[in-house]
């Protein structure tokens, strides 16, 4: 696997969403979904562990 900068987000409809957990604990949410799904600034996100990687 191609190793990622710290803060790359790589998108794609068909294979979903690559982001990298930077030292910090931070991700990007790619701007697609941020589109899509109207994901602005100080947006609230409710986690939900699916039990899947």
């Amino acid at each position: 696997m191609t190793k990622l900068k710290e803060t790359a987000t790589i998108y794609s409809a068909e294979t979903g969403a690559i982001t990298v957990v930077s030292r910090q604990g931070r991700t990007e949410i790619p701007l697609a979904l941020r589109r899509k799904y109207q994901i602005g600034p100080k947006a609230k996100l409710r986690w939900i562990d699916a039990g899947k990687t």
